[in-house]
């Protein structure tokens, strides 16, 4: 395969969609002009055929970033549904490509690409319904972070092997820790993801909303507490995020490797996150102890945690795997589909508002709509191991 260039983007569009890719190349010049980004771009000179799928292909295999331009006349066309996505997304899966959408128009196609990659702008105001000086914003927020993108230098990410990965000094570069899994292939990290975690990618995804930080306020969250009122699309466009920053694949944790991680608990009657006791000993997790009386929420007599909503990751005994708050705290997004339809989206774990024996079983989970957030509900990462 070719030699990836640093400056080299690839942009994909629909031909019909001509005057959008002129408008996002405007803001593109100046970074043209010095030298920091080289765009390719489909000319339009030469027809479909072998030679161009051999010039799309080498355009896509030696670029360092790609955007995509999607619409309906985007998803229609058969060359870019057929030959041009599933290769930049394969790139941007294994985290040589960084990947950047934006949504011209409303289509379905933006319903596959949200629930991994983040877009550009909100896909609830798609570029065609906004008013001009709106798109231009969104055009010159993505320039930015392909002139940050530029300024890193050159080079391809190494994804680190196993060895690197597992050692137990692993901590990531958000500084989260994370511990191996017996009979999973990842990594789970000990903590939920942070408030001060998720402020890092949103300031850098405008979508990434701002739910997050309406809820930090009313909870009365700190930097360590984690992060609520995150949709499932934008936990999984965080795990994204971190993949394409780091060079590790992050993702959410499957319900399978979610029930390995808590059933570390080595009693005869584990039932619990803690043990086989009920009700719960104290400190055994952030639930809905005394100190919610006053919030009017159903709460465990005589059971008291210290926190009346989110407590700061870790404040509390980690299991024998060193992962905390595998009970309580916040219920936590994985990455498996539920119900009848499949359109939700299973949590786990329990939260600070929860009571009822039911839902602090080790074994308990619920199904939550994907594209809500929820002040009781947050997530972990997990980091894939390499084969």
């Amino acid at each position: 395969m070719a030699d990836r260039s640093s400056k080299r983007v690839f942009i994909s569009y629909s031909r019909r969609d001509r005057d959008w890719l002129d408008r996002l190349s405007a803001h593109l010049a100046p970074l043209q002009q010095e030298n920091l980004i080289e765009p390719w771009v489909d000319s339009g000179k030469i027809d479909y055929g072998d030679r161009y799928n051999d010039e799309i292909g080498r355009a896509i295999d030696t670029s360092r970033a790609a955007v995509l331009l999607v619409s309906p006349h985007f998803q229609s066309s058969s060359f870019i549904r057929e030959n041009e996505l599933p290769r930049v997304l394969r790139h941007a899966e294994s985290g040589q490509l960084k990947l950047y959408w934006i949504l011209v128009s409303d289509c379905l196609l933006a319903d596959r690409l949200g629930a991994v990659y983040q877009c550009a702008n909100d896909t609830k105001g798609a570029l065609d319904g906004l008013a001009p000086s709106e798109v231009n914003g969104v055009l010159a927020r993505l320039s930015r972070d392909l002139q940050r993108q530029a300024s890193l230098g050159p080079g391809v990410v190494r994804f680190r092997t196993a060895a690197e990965l597992t050692t137990e000094a692993f901590r990531n570069s958000l500084a989260l820790p994370f511990s191996s899994v017996p009979g999973t292939a990842v990594l789970f990290s000990q903590w939920l993801t942070r408030v001060q975690d998720y402020a890092l990618f949103a300031a850098e995804c405008p979508a990434a909303g701002a739910q997050w930080k309406k809820a930090a306020r009313k909870l009365r969250q700190q930097r360590d507490h984690p992060v609520v009122c995150v949709t499932w699309q934008q936990a999984a466009a965080f795990c994204a995020w971190l993949t394409q920053r780091e060079g590790i694949r992050y993702r959410l944790p499957c319900d399978a490797e979610w029930t390995q991680a808590v059933q570390a608990v080595a009693q005869n009657d584990a039932r619990f996150p803690w043990g086989g006791q009920w009700p719960p000993p104290l400190g055994a997790g952030n639930y809905a102890g005394e100190e919610v009386r006053a919030r009017g929420v159903l709460r465990i007599g005589g059971y008291r945690d210290g926190h009346p909503m989110t407590s700061p990751v870790g404040s509390y005994a980690a299991n024998p795997l060193g992962i905390h708050d595998l009970g309580g705290n916040v219920w936590e997004w994985c990455a498996d589909a539920g119900g009848r339809s499949a359109g939700r989206r299973i949590v786990r774990g329990a939260s600070w508002r929860d009571s009822h024996l039911q839902d602090l079983l080790s074994s308990a989970r619920s199904l939550r709509d994907p594209a809500r957030g929820y002040d009781d509900t947050g997530f972990r990462c997990v980091a894939e191991l390499p084969s």
